[in-house]
């Protein structure tokens, strides 16, 4: 999300193709597409926003001007408001509980891979929230976009995981506690947008890349970035 409004140099691969998919869903030049965003992570881009342009302490931090700052807070907001780009997906108390279902996984991943780090709380809740909708609109029609090797690499650990393996978790699979029975599909598609070949993005929308072109006497859905 954030390398949308700013873009990192580090990741002209990943940038180029978020770049795509939100300009493709703003300009309306597909129908089928629908960006949500879970409510938890929109404070993280507005202080992003304020770390890159504010922290100048922080050697992380981009520098953005004020005006620039600005700029990127309002465009935000539109593109938030009244779903025009990004939908904002609520988080619940079911989601909350989910969580159960991919954390014990990432950390035991992590205690068998020295090298790998966890994710953190929100990483988890995204996760969560994306077997959610699995759960209401079936696997097909779900894919996380991530730039964090991490989160793809424990869903896909998640999704390979055997009997014994749960076992090894030193609990029952905590998914029948939800209402949910054993099988790889529970788990969304995750698209490491930096690290996967443009064949996982044409799986997931049937084409690749996607058009940017408003069609013909048709508005965008929201002013874009200046």
């Amino acid at each position: 999300m954030i390398d949308y409004f700013i873009g990192d140099p580090r990741k002209v691969r990943s940038s180029g193709r978020i770049n795509t998919i939100v300009e493709s869903v703003r300009k309306r030049a597909v129908d089928e597409v629908v960006l949500l965003i879970p409510n938890v992570c929109i404070p993280e881009v507005f202080g992003a926003f304020a770390k890159h342009a504010l922290s100048t302490w922080n050697r992380q931090s981009l520098r953005l001007d004020r005006r620039r700052y600005r700029t990127l807070r309002d465009s935000f907001r539109r593109y938030l408001h009244n779903g025009a780009v990004f939908q904002q997906y609520e988080l619940t108390r079911y989601h909350v509980l989910a969580t159960d279902l991919i954390a014990p996984v990432d950390h035991w991943y992590r205690l068998q891979h020295r090298n790998a780090q966890p994710m953190g709380a929100i990483d988890h809740l995204v996760v969560a929230m994306g077997v959610s909708l699995c759960r209401l609109n079936g696997h097909d029609a779900v894919a996380i976009l991530t730039f964090d090797a991490r989160m793809s690499r424990a869903v896909r650990r998640a999704k390979s995981l055997s009997a014994s393996q749960t076992a090894a978790l030193k609990s029952p699979w905590p998914g029948f506690r939800l209402g949910y029975r054993w099988r790889p599909e529970i788990y969304p598609r995750v698209i490491d947008l930096q690290r996967m070949p443009d064949s996982a993005l044409r799986d997931l929308f049937g084409a690749w890349p996607l058009p940017t072109r408003s069609p013909r006497g048709i508005e965008p859905r929201a002013r874009g970035i200046r």
